[in-house]
């Protein structure tokens, strides 16, 4: 998969109405885009690096693990539990059930 590609892929779910209002960063919501586009399949650490618009060469391991921690953090909060799992050095992956739930709690949100 290109820069390009997972750019716009994690950009496309990003811009979820009422995500912000969740309490996402706009760093957040590129990785979440990201990963509730293909719920179940492992996005790579270098995929979410990318659509957290994170430089690949500055301890790049560190820099996903603390951006996966903050989410998994909110996600919990909202009580979206285990809803981010982790591939021993590849990647993340998000469960349906958790996509689907943010998905809809995003949406529900009624703006005034």
């Amino acid at each position: 998969m290109t820069f390009t590609a997972i750019r716009w892929e994690s950009l496309q779910l990003a811009l979820l109405p009422g995500l912000h209002l969740l309490g996402f960063t706009p760093q957040e919501r590129r990785i979440l885009g990201l990963l509730m586009r293909s719920p179940g399949s492992m996005r790579s650490r270098e995929a979410v690096l990318i659509a957290a618009d994170t430089d690949l060469e500055k301890d790049a391991i560190k820099t996903a693990r603390v951006c996966i921690s903050k989410l998994r953090k909110k996600l919990k909060a909202l009580g979206i539990e285990n809803a981010i799992s982790k591939y021993s050095m590849l990647g993340y992956t998000m469960t349906a059930e958790a996509a689907h739930e943010l998905t809809k709690r995003a949406e529900s949100i009624k703006y005034e």
